[in-house]
């Protein structure tokens, strides 16, 4: 899966433009409802010509501790947590989970 930076990094004259990532969730169990921790850690790398070179050095993480709760006042934790949620049901059905 090929993700595009919008900040690509540049070293030793080589651009770095696709991030890694590295994806976490899990479910929180509130009296309420329910939430969810996110971690992403994000690796810059690019096509080589002998194949994938990444900046380990240069990786991001990003780290949310119930991101349900964060997306109520941040529209593109909003958006990230309903493409989730519609893909891995999508996943769910196509299965028959």
């Amino acid at each position: 899966m090929a993700l595009h930076t919008n900040r690509p990094v540049e070293r030793d004259g080589k651009v770095f433009d696709r991030l890694a990532a590295n994806l976490a969730l899990s479910p929180m169990w509130h009296a309420d409802g329910m939430g969810v921790s996110i971690a992403v850690r994000l690796t810059p790398y690019r096509a080589g010509p002998d194949g994938p070179e990444r900046l380990d050095d240069a990786a991001q993480a990003v780290v949310y501790g119930d991101a349900v709760e964060a997306a109520a006042s941040d529209p593109a934790v909003a958006g990230f947590l309903q493409a989730l949620e519609a893909a891995a049901q999508a996943f769910i059905d196509a299965k028959g989970l």
